[in-house]
């Protein structure tokens, strides 16, 4: 799968285990709000 910092590789492993390998490179950066993040991750 190509993204805007390179080539990333996603494997699943037989236990159900998912690798994704690739560069690491930074795109973007930004602030998430706190209690916006705590709303969201309710499930």
């Amino acid at each position: 799968m190509d993204v805007p910092g390179g080539t990333l590789v996603i494997t699943e492993r037989p236990d159900g285990e998912i690798e994704m390998t690739g560069p690491a490179v930074i795109v973007a950066e930004g602030e998430i709000d706190a209690e916006w993040l705590a709303t969201a991750t309710r499930a």
